[in-house]
């Protein structure tokens, strides 16, 4: 298993949370239908803060 991170500072706390929103609105389901990833997550870390991790199985994508 292979894990992507991926780390986002924001202006806003309320910046990150309409990001996180609009994630698990529309990208999620897209990413998850779309792509090689076998699971995504979106964690708020706190101060304007998320990050990110995608998991897969194939060596290649990264």
């Amino acid at each position: 298993m292979y894990i992507r991170m991926v780390s986002i500072e924001f202006p806003s706390q309320q910046k990150a949370e309409a990001f996180v929103a609009m994630m698990e609105t529309s990208w999620l389901e897209k990413l998850e239908n779309e792509t090689l990833t076998v699971e995504q997550t979106v964690m708020k870390t706190g101060e304007g803060k998320i990050v990110g991790l995608g998991a897969t199985t194939l060596r290649k994508i990264f």
